[in-house]
């Protein structure tokens, strides 16, 4: 079962830097086929706008459901037994500015500290419902 969790921790990682290492314009068809199945035509937002808006929410996503699986393999599996937030905290940080650095390696793509954000903004959020719930279920 560890090897199983941490796995999921693995897959996640490379599919987020796979999508890194994509081109602008791979990145922006990959974006607008996903669009093309839930955009109506609408008069205050154009198809432009809700590509941008997909590629935010992509970020947040993926980071977010990277925080996912490190905390369902970190709870149980910890890779140090002292110190296993700050294996958290080192992957809010890191993963985020390595996946953006990645970038600058892809034609018509650039490293954004707000993306930077974005992504831990995702994997914080994810942190914080945990704990939240964790402390929720300690009441009881």
């Amino acid at each position: 079962m560890k090897i199983f969790r941490w796995s999921l921790v693995v897959l996640v990682i490379s599919f987020i830097f796979y999508q890194s290492i994509q081109d602008g314009a791979s990145s922006t068809n990959i974006s607008n086929s996903f669009l093309g199945f839930i955009y109506i035509d609408n008069p205050y937002i154009s198809f432009d706008m809700m590509t941008g808006i997909i590629r935010k929410l992509a970020h947040f996503t993926e980071f977010a459901a990277l925080m996912g699986t490190l905390l369902f393999a970190n709870t149980k599996y910890p890779l140090f037994k002292k110190n296993s937030e700050l294996i958290l905290l080192i992957a809010i940080v890191s993963i985020p500015f390595i996946d953006e650095c990645l970038q600058l390696f892809s034609d018509g793509r650039s490293c954004s500290v707000y993306d930077m954000l974005l992504d831990a903004s995702g994997m914080i959020f994810v942190l914080l419902m945990y704990y939240l719930f964790k402390r929720l279920k300690r009441k009881k």
